[in-house]
């Protein structure tokens, strides 16, 4: 076999590959619900992924905002008073800890970039940008997160449960009414690359 047409049935074993399974759970990727997901708990959910490695995976629901205002969720942080925005639940499991997604633009300086463009945090740190006057302008609070145990993702994989899409900062700000179905809708993506597929995002969270 000549060497070019070695290289020309790698391309093509790659590209069915691609196209079979399209990408794969990476921290930086999302996780959508498929329409016949039996946990009732993550139906019509897309969960942004912060870590994916073989001790597990860990990822945040982006569109389940709760009744709860941050200044009714946090009532002893004084500068969360006012807030009326949304705590939003970010999964079933630890519910009493927080994580802070932010747009990158707005952010001060610190956090851990989960995403281009946004990057996560802690509450505290999120309360000492504002009793210093820096507020970033776009930000959500989320408490609790999705939890799986080695190998146990893969498997809903398998089953269909989930399909796997590129993340981008829009996304993860997106309207959380219209972004399951939204998602659903979109082909899914070939060849699209796993940019933070190796290694894990440092998840930093807050105890409430």
């Amino acid at each position: 076999m000549t060497r070019s047409l070695f290289s020309l049935l790698v391309l093509l074993f790659v590209l069915w590959s691609a196209t079979a399974y399209g990408l794969r759970p990476a921290p930086g990727t999302l996780l959508v619900a498929g329409e016949s997901m039996p946990d009732p708990r993550f139906r019509q959910t897309v969960i942004l992924l912060l870590r994916h490695d073989e001790g597990g995976t860990l990822g945040l629901v982006l569109n389940r905002p709760s009744r709860l205002a941050l200044g009714e969720a946090f009532p002893r942080l004084e500068l969360f008073a006012q807030k009326t925005e949304p705590l939003w639940l970010g999964g079933p499991v630890s519910p009493g800890t927080a994580f802070v997604l932010v747009d990158d633009d707005a952010l001060p300086a610190g956090g851990v970039r989960v995403v281009d463009g946004v990057r996560m945090t802690g509450v505290r740190t999120l309360v000492g940008w504002i009793g210093q006057g820096r507020e970033p302008a776009r930000y959500r609070v989320y408490a609790g997160h999705a939890g799986w145990a080695p190998g146990q993702l893969a498997g809903e994989l398998k089953r269909g449960d989930w399909q796997v899409r590129p993340a981008t900062r829009e996304l993860v700000f997106a309207d959380p009414a219209e972004l399951w179905r939204r998602l659903t809708k979109e082909p899914v993506p070939v060849l699209a690359a796993n940019r933070l597929c190796s290694g894990k995002v440092p998840v930093a969270a807050t105890e409430f």
